[in-house]
Protein backbone atom coordinates (compact mmCIF):
# COMPACT_ATOMS: atom_id res chain seq x y z
CA UNK A 1 0.00 0.00 0.00
CA UNK A 2 2.16 3.60 -0.95
CA UNK A 3 2.29 6.17 1.49
CA UNK A 4 -0.59 8.30 0.06
CA UNK A 5 -3.37 5.56 0.43
CA UNK A 6 -2.25 4.64 3.80
CA UNK A 7 -3.01 8.16 4.62
CA UNK A 8 -6.54 8.32 3.13
CA UNK A 9 -7.78 4.85 4.87
CA UNK A 10 -6.23 6.30 8.40
CA UNK A 11 -8.34 9.57 7.48
CA UNK A 12 -11.09 8.11 6.86
CA UNK A 13 -11.31 5.68 9.82
CA UNK A 14 -10.66 8.70 11.81
CA UNK A 15 -13.64 10.20 9.94
CA UNK A 16 -15.96 6.99 10.69
CA UNK A 17 -14.68 6.77 14.45
CA UNK A 18 -15.55 10.83 14.81
CA UNK A 19 -18.63 10.40 12.98
CA UNK A 20 -19.98 7.32 14.83
CA UNK A 21 -19.00 8.84 18.13
CA UNK A 22 -20.75 11.61 17.41
CA UNK A 23 -24.08 9.29 16.63
CA UNK A 24 -23.44 7.29 19.43
CA UNK A 25 -23.38 10.22 21.75
CA UNK A 26 -26.35 11.75 20.12
CA UNK A 27 -28.99 8.44 20.82
CA UNK A 28 -27.46 7.74 23.89
CA UNK A 29 -26.72 10.67 25.57
CA UNK A 30 -30.01 11.19 28.00
CA UNK A 31 -30.63 15.20 27.81
CA UNK A 32 -29.82 15.03 23.72
CA UNK A 33 -32.65 12.19 23.71
CA UNK A 34 -34.71 14.45 25.69
CA UNK A 35 -34.24 17.38 23.52
CA UNK A 36 -34.96 14.72 20.30
CA UNK A 37 -38.13 13.64 21.81
CA UNK A 38 -39.43 17.22 22.53
CA UNK A 39 -38.74 18.50 19.15
CA UNK A 40 -40.61 15.21 17.84
CA UNK A 41 -43.36 15.93 20.10
CA UNK A 42 -43.94 19.95 18.68
CA UNK A 43 -43.18 18.69 15.18
CA UNK A 44 -46.56 16.32 16.13
CA UNK A 45 -48.29 18.92 16.80
CA UNK A 46 -48.78 20.06 13.21
CA UNK A 47 -48.96 16.19 12.30
CA UNK A 48 -52.36 16.07 14.60
CA UNK A 49 -53.82 19.10 13.36
CA UNK A 50 -54.43 17.66 10.23
CA UNK A 51 -55.12 14.09 11.18
CA UNK A 52 -57.53 15.56 14.28
CA UNK A 53 -59.19 17.75 11.34
CA UNK A 54 -59.89 14.84 8.79
CA UNK A 55 -61.46 12.84 12.26
CA UNK A 56 -63.16 15.67 13.05
CA UNK A 57 -65.08 16.12 9.44
CA UNK A 58 -66.29 12.57 9.79
CA UNK A 59 -66.88 12.35 13.13
CA UNK A 60 -69.47 15.62 12.56
CA UNK A 61 -71.01 13.90 9.65
CA UNK A 62 -71.43 10.30 11.39
CA UNK A 63 -72.33 11.38 14.85
CA UNK A 64 -73.17 15.01 14.81
CA UNK A 65 -71.63 18.28 16.49
CA UNK A 66 -72.33 17.97 19.54
CA UNK A 67 -71.55 14.38 20.37
CA UNK A 68 -68.86 14.09 23.39
CA UNK A 69 -66.48 11.89 21.28
CA UNK A 70 -67.03 14.86 18.30
CA UNK A 71 -66.14 17.59 21.14
CA UNK A 72 -63.32 15.73 22.43
CA UNK A 73 -61.20 15.85 18.75
CA UNK A 74 -62.33 19.45 18.37
CA UNK A 75 -60.76 20.13 21.89
CA UNK A 76 -58.03 18.02 20.87
CA UNK A 77 -57.54 19.70 17.71
CA UNK A 78 -57.58 23.42 19.37
CA UNK A 79 -54.82 22.52 21.68
CA UNK A 80 -52.75 21.47 18.57
CA UNK A 81 -53.20 24.72 17.48
CA UNK A 82 -52.32 26.85 20.59
CA UNK A 83 -48.97 24.29 21.35
CA UNK A 84 -48.36 25.73 17.83
CA UNK A 85 -48.86 29.54 19.18
CA UNK A 86 -52.00 29.75 16.56
CA UNK A 87 -53.32 31.33 19.69
CA UNK A 88 -56.93 32.84 17.57
CA UNK A 89 -57.48 30.06 15.60
CA UNK A 90 -57.14 27.96 19.05
CA UNK A 91 -59.40 30.61 20.95
CA UNK A 92 -62.08 29.98 18.02
CA UNK A 93 -62.40 26.27 18.42
CA UNK A 94 -61.85 26.34 22.72
CA UNK A 95 -64.99 28.85 22.63
CA UNK A 96 -67.22 26.76 19.92
CA UNK A 97 -66.50 23.45 22.41
CA UNK A 98 -67.08 25.23 25.40
CA UNK A 99 -70.41 26.48 24.09
CA UNK A 100 -71.28 22.81 23.08
CA UNK A 101 -70.45 21.44 26.82
CA UNK A 102 -72.02 23.91 28.57
CA UNK A 103 -75.07 22.67 26.76
CA UNK A 104 -74.67 19.17 26.54
CA UNK A 105 -73.03 17.84 29.72
CA UNK A 106 -73.36 21.05 31.94
CA UNK A 107 -71.67 23.14 34.22
CA UNK A 108 -69.48 21.15 36.28
CA UNK A 109 -68.62 18.10 34.17
CA UNK A 110 -65.06 17.86 34.04
CA UNK A 111 -64.51 18.41 30.56
CA UNK A 112 -66.20 21.18 30.35
CA UNK A 113 -64.04 22.60 33.31
CA UNK A 114 -60.53 21.60 31.00
CA UNK A 115 -62.00 23.59 27.72
CA UNK A 116 -62.71 26.79 30.27
CA UNK A 117 -58.94 26.44 31.69
CA UNK A 118 -57.54 26.11 28.20
CA UNK A 119 -59.52 29.09 27.08
CA UNK A 120 -59.27 30.91 29.59
CA UNK A 121 -54.77 30.08 28.71
CA UNK A 122 -55.32 30.91 25.01
CA UNK A 123 -57.34 34.13 26.19
CA UNK A 124 -54.03 35.13 28.24
CA UNK A 125 -51.95 34.83 25.12
CA UNK A 126 -54.10 36.89 23.41
CA UNK A 127 -53.81 39.63 25.86
CA UNK A 128 -57.83 39.73 26.48
CA UNK A 129 -57.48 39.74 30.72
CA UNK A 130 -61.31 40.20 31.77
CA UNK A 131 -62.35 36.97 29.94
CA UNK A 132 -59.38 35.13 30.86
CA UNK A 133 -60.20 36.33 34.70
CA UNK A 134 -63.87 35.34 34.44
CA UNK A 135 -63.07 31.94 33.07
CA UNK A 136 -60.64 31.17 35.84
CA UNK A 137 -62.88 32.36 38.75
CA UNK A 138 -65.76 29.97 36.95
CA UNK A 139 -63.66 26.62 36.82
CA UNK A 140 -61.61 27.45 40.37
CA UNK A 141 -65.28 27.83 41.98
CA UNK A 142 -66.50 24.98 40.61
CA UNK A 143 -63.70 23.00 41.57
CA UNK A 144 -63.27 24.06 45.21
CA UNK A 145 -66.96 22.62 45.66
CA UNK A 146 -66.91 19.48 43.69
CA UNK A 147 -63.07 18.85 44.42
CA UNK A 148 -61.73 20.77 47.53
CA UNK A 149 -59.50 23.46 47.62
CA UNK A 150 -55.80 21.02 47.75
CA UNK A 151 -56.59 18.83 44.98
CA UNK A 152 -54.12 19.11 41.73
CA UNK A 153 -57.09 20.63 39.50
CA UNK A 154 -58.24 22.94 41.96
CA UNK A 155 -54.75 23.67 42.37
CA UNK A 156 -54.13 24.67 38.72
CA UNK A 157 -57.13 27.14 39.23
CA UNK A 158 -56.05 28.48 41.81
CA UNK A 159 -52.40 29.22 40.49
CA UNK A 160 -53.99 30.55 37.59
CA UNK A 161 -56.15 32.74 39.11
CA UNK A 162 -52.89 34.21 41.40
CA UNK A 163 -51.26 34.84 37.36
CA UNK A 164 -54.56 37.09 36.87
CA UNK A 165 -54.88 38.56 40.38
CA UNK A 166 -50.77 40.37 40.00
CA UNK A 167 -52.15 41.30 36.31
CA UNK A 168 -54.77 43.28 38.17
CA UNK A 169 -52.65 44.52 41.16
CA UNK A 170 -54.69 42.69 43.81
CA UNK A 171 -52.48 40.83 46.61
CA UNK A 172 -51.71 38.75 44.03
CA UNK A 173 -48.18 37.74 46.28
CA UNK A 174 -50.32 36.09 49.00
CA UNK A 175 -52.32 34.26 46.69
CA UNK A 176 -48.95 32.85 45.08
CA UNK A 177 -47.44 31.68 48.84
CA UNK A 178 -50.73 29.75 49.70
CA UNK A 179 -50.68 28.01 46.33
CA UNK A 180 -47.21 27.44 46.71
CA UNK A 181 -47.50 25.93 50.14
CA UNK A 182 -50.00 23.53 49.04
CA UNK A 183 -48.50 22.69 46.06
CA UNK A 184 -45.11 21.50 48.54
CA UNK A 185 -48.00 19.88 50.75
CA UNK A 186 -49.89 17.98 48.03
CA UNK A 187 -47.24 17.30 44.94
CA UNK A 188 -43.56 17.49 46.60
CA UNK A 189 -41.00 20.40 45.86
CA UNK A 190 -39.49 18.97 42.27
CA UNK A 191 -43.09 18.24 40.96
CA UNK A 192 -43.56 20.58 37.12
CA UNK A 193 -46.90 22.46 39.00
CA UNK A 194 -45.00 23.12 42.23
CA UNK A 195 -42.59 24.43 39.83
CA UNK A 196 -44.72 25.95 37.24
CA UNK A 197 -46.53 27.90 40.84
CA UNK A 198 -43.12 29.10 42.04
CA UNK A 199 -41.98 30.12 38.37
CA UNK A 200 -45.08 32.50 38.24
CA UNK A 201 -44.87 33.67 41.99
CA UNK A 202 -41.52 35.19 40.42
CA UNK A 203 -42.69 36.47 37.71
CA UNK A 204 -45.31 38.38 40.06
CA UNK A 205 -42.16 39.60 42.56
CA UNK A 206 -40.75 41.04 39.14
CA UNK A 207 -43.81 42.43 38.09
CA UNK A 208 -43.91 44.06 41.55
CA UNK A 209 -40.15 45.80 41.01
CA UNK A 210 -38.55 42.96 43.90
CA UNK A 211 -35.59 41.90 41.53
CA UNK A 212 -33.81 40.26 43.65
CA UNK A 213 -36.42 38.07 45.04
CA UNK A 214 -37.94 37.51 41.68
CA UNK A 215 -34.04 36.86 40.79
CA UNK A 216 -33.09 34.19 43.90
CA UNK A 217 -37.04 32.26 42.86
CA UNK A 218 -36.07 32.30 39.17
CA UNK A 219 -32.57 30.65 39.87
CA UNK A 220 -33.86 28.28 42.45
CA UNK A 221 -36.74 27.15 39.50
CA UNK A 222 -34.43 27.01 37.10
CA UNK A 223 -31.75 24.93 39.17
CA UNK A 224 -34.27 22.56 39.62
CA UNK A 225 -36.47 22.64 36.08
CA UNK A 226 -32.87 21.55 35.07
CA UNK A 227 -32.37 18.76 36.40
CA UNK A 228 -36.27 17.36 36.57
CA UNK A 229 -37.73 18.43 33.43
CA UNK A 230 -33.56 19.14 31.22
CA UNK A 231 -31.83 21.96 29.54
CA UNK A 232 -34.26 22.40 26.60
CA UNK A 233 -37.61 21.80 28.09
CA UNK A 234 -39.64 24.81 27.22
CA UNK A 235 -40.33 25.43 30.75
CA UNK A 236 -36.77 25.50 31.45
CA UNK A 237 -36.52 27.85 28.65
CA UNK A 238 -39.18 30.26 30.16
CA UNK A 239 -37.67 30.55 33.17
CA UNK A 240 -33.88 31.42 31.44
CA UNK A 241 -36.43 34.06 30.02
CA UNK A 242 -37.69 35.17 33.37
CA UNK A 243 -34.54 35.80 34.69
CA UNK A 244 -33.03 37.81 31.65
CA UNK A 245 -35.93 40.33 32.51
CA UNK A 246 -34.31 40.44 36.59
CA UNK A 247 -30.96 40.28 35.62
CA UNK A 248 -31.58 43.46 32.89
CA UNK A 249 -33.92 45.32 34.97
CA UNK A 250 -30.70 45.08 37.36
CA UNK A 251 -28.01 46.12 34.90
CA UNK A 252 -26.45 42.86 35.10
CA UNK A 253 -26.09 43.14 31.19
CA UNK A 254 -23.84 40.17 30.53
CA UNK A 255 -25.61 37.35 32.99
CA UNK A 256 -28.68 38.81 31.23
CA UNK A 257 -27.14 38.23 27.87
CA UNK A 258 -26.25 34.70 28.57
CA UNK A 259 -29.66 33.67 29.88
CA UNK A 260 -31.85 35.30 27.16
CA UNK A 261 -29.09 33.88 24.65
CA UNK A 262 -30.58 30.51 26.83
CA UNK A 263 -33.93 30.88 26.14
CA UNK A 264 -33.93 31.79 22.72
CA UNK A 265 -31.46 28.81 21.55
CA UNK A 266 -34.03 26.53 24.07
CA UNK A 267 -36.98 28.01 22.41
CA UNK A 268 -35.85 27.69 18.61
CA UNK A 269 -35.07 24.32 19.09
CA UNK A 270 -38.03 22.51 20.55
CA UNK A 271 -40.54 25.09 19.41
CA UNK A 272 -39.21 26.35 16.58
CA UNK A 273 -38.03 29.64 15.04
CA UNK A 274 -41.09 31.14 14.36
CA UNK A 275 -43.06 30.48 17.90
CA UNK A 276 -44.35 33.60 19.74
CA UNK A 277 -42.25 32.64 22.19
CA UNK A 278 -38.84 32.08 20.45
CA UNK A 279 -39.58 35.27 18.69
CA UNK A 280 -40.08 37.00 22.48
CA UNK A 281 -37.00 35.82 23.62
CA UNK A 282 -35.17 36.67 20.28
CA UNK A 283 -36.23 40.34 20.61
CA UNK A 284 -35.22 40.09 24.11
CA UNK A 285 -31.38 39.17 22.69
CA UNK A 286 -30.96 41.65 20.24
CA UNK A 287 -32.31 44.29 23.01
CA UNK A 288 -29.50 43.20 24.97
CA UNK A 289 -27.04 43.03 22.68
CA UNK A 290 -28.19 47.13 21.45
CA UNK A 291 -27.63 47.76 25.40
CA UNK A 292 -24.01 49.92 26.06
Amino acid sequence: MSTRTSILVTVLLILALVIGGVAYWYYHDPWMQKVASLMELFEQYEKDEAEYRVALASQERQLGPDHPDTLATRHKLAEALRMQGKASAAMDEHRAVLAARLRVLGPDHPDTLVSRNNLALVLRELELPAEEAAEHRAVLAVRERLLGPEHPDTLESRNNLAVVLADQHKNAEAAHRAVIAACLRVQGPEHPDTLACRNNFAGTLYDEGKNAEAEAEYRAVLALRERVLGLEHPETSRSHYGLALCLQAQKKLEEAKREAGAAYVGFWKVLGKAHPQTLLAKELVEELEATK
